[in-house]
C-alpha cells in the first residue's frame, strides 16, 4: 500500500506517474474532502487513465500520514483488484433486486466488500440488510458514510463511471483485512423504549415526547441547559445506545430537534430499547485502544487505516491528534472521518455505528 496526499489537482500528474511506477497497484480507494469536492468530476476523468479500478467518497475530513486534513484528496493503492459496484437507493424497493443481482456478479471467492454510502440516504439501512441476506457472516465489511458537515445531501459517492448522490459504491474483493470497533461512551440512563419513528426521527420513548425525555435526562446529568449551550454542543456529549443481545452498545448520533421530534443520523427501529450515554476524553480514548488492539490482535500487520467518526473530533477538537497517536502505533496512520461507520467481521453482525472508531490493518 502507498498513499498519496493531494492539496490540489495541481498535484495530480505527479500522483498518477507515481501510481504507474509501482507494478503491484491493483486499485485505488479515492477520499475527498467536502472543502476539495468540486475537483472530483476532473479527479475521475485523469483516473481513469490509469485503468484501473477506483472507488471513493467525499467526507468532512481525511487523515495523511497521523495528521488530520480538512481540505485535500488522499489516493490509497492497494495491492489487490476490486470489482465495485453502483446502488441506486433512490427507490427502497429496487435495492434488493440491485444487491442480488451484484452479489450472483461477484466472484465466488471474494470475501471483502468496502462500502462508501450517502450519509443521508433514507435507505441505506436497508442497503446494508439486503447485503447481510446475501453475503452472510462469513464476509468481511468495512466503510462509512459520505457527505458534507452541512447536513445538506450532495453528491457524495463515486467510482470510474461518475459521482453520485443517494447512492452506495461497493468494492469487492479477495483479501483478509483485520478489524477493530468500539467507541468508550457508556449508559447515564435506564433502558428507554423507542415506540415511536419517523425515519430517522425519534418521536417517543416509553410513549412520552422523546424530545422531554432526552432533554431532561441530559441536563439533569450535564447541570447544563440546552438553551444555555445550543442543542448540538451539548448533544454531542450525550448520544443514544442501542442495546443489542450479548450486551453490545451501537451507538446512535443524535443532530438536532425538528418538528418536537429527536433527529438522529441513523435510524432507531420502533421496539428498539436505547439507553443515553456519556463519556470523556479518557473512556474515549480508551476506545480507540481497545479498536487498536481488537485489529492488531497477534498479527504483524503493517497497514493501518482508520474510519472514525467526525463527531469524535467535534468533541475532542485538537485533542483528537491523541486518538490519531494511539490508533497508529508505530505505523503511519491513513484514514476517513465520516458521517457514519460500517464494519463487520465473521465475530460481529453488520452495523451501521455513529461517534465510533473502526480500525483496519492488513
Amino acid at each position: 500500500m502507498s498513499s498519496y496526499y493531494l492539496k490540489s489537482l495541481l498535484d495530480l500528474k505527479g500522483t498518477i506517474q507515481s501510481i504507474q511506477n509501482h507494478a503491484f497497484t491493483q486499485s485505488l480507494m479515492v477520499c475527498v474532502t467536502d472543502k476539495s469536492c468540486d475537483s472530483v468530476i476532473t479527479l475521475i476523468d485523469e483516473l481513469n487513465t490509469l485503468d484501473l479500478p477506483f472507488f471513493g467518497g467525499i467526507f468532512p475530513e481525511i487523515i495523511f500520514e497521523n495528521k488530520r486534513k480538512q481540505e485535500g484528496i488522499l489516493i490509497i493503492t492497494l495491492d489487490y483488484k476490486v470489482d465495485n459496484y453502483l446502488v441506486n437507493l433512490d427507490d427502497e424497493a429496487k435495492i434488493g433486486n440491485q444487491i442480488e443481482l451484484i452479489c450472483d456478479a461477484i466472484d465466488q471467492n471474494a470475501n471483502t466488500t468496502w462500502i462508501f454510502v450517502d450519509c443521508f440516504s433514507s435507505n441505506k439501512t436497508i442497503l446494508i440488510e439486503s447485503l447481510y441476506q446475501n453475503l452472510g457472516y462469513t464476509f468481511t465489511y468495512v466503510g462509512g458514510g459520505a457527505g458534507s458537515l452541512s447536513f445538506e445531501q450532495i453528491p457524495a459517492v463515486f467510482n470510474n463511471t461518475g459521482i453520485y448522490k443517494n447512492a452506495a459504491v461497493l468494492a469487492f474483493a479477495t483479501t483478509h483485512l483485520s478489524l477493530g470497533v468500539a467507541h468508550g461512551w457508556s449508559p447515564i440512563s435506564d433502558k428507554l423504549k423507542v415506540t415511536k419513528t419517523n425515519g430517522n426521527s425519534i418521536i417517543s420513548f416509553d410513549w412520552k415526547p422523546a424530545v422531554e425525555v432526552y432533554t431532561s435526562i441530559v441536563e439533569k446529568h450535564a447541570k447544563s441547559k440546552f438553551d444555555d449551550k445550543g442543542f448540538f454542543e451539548l448533544a454531542k456529549s450525550y448520544p443514544l445506545g442501542m442495546v443489542k443481545v450479548g450486551g453490545d452498545i451501537i451507538v446512535r448520533d443524535p443532530i438536532l430537534i425538528k418538528d418536537n421530534e429527536l433527529v438522529i443520523v441513523d435510524r432507531v427501529n420502533e421496539g428498539e430499547f436505547v439507553q443515553i450515554l456519556n463519556g470523556d476524553m479518557n473512556s474515549l480514548l480508551e476506545g480507540a485502544k481497545n479498536a487498536k488492539f481488537l485489529a492488531h490482535g497477534n498479527q504483524n500487520n503493517k497497514n493501518v487505516f482508520c474510519i472514525d467518526c467526525i463527531s469524535r473530533v467535534l468533541y475532542m477538537n485538537d485533542d483528537f491528534q491523541e486518538e490519531i497517536d494511539i490508533i497508529r502505533g508505530n505505523h503511519s496512520l491513513n484514514g476517513v472521518l465520516t458521517i457514519g461507520e460500517i464494519a463487520s467481521n465473521s465475530q460481529t453482525f453488520l452495523e451501521i455505528y455513529n461517534k465510533t472508531t473502526v480500525v483496519i490493518t492488513w
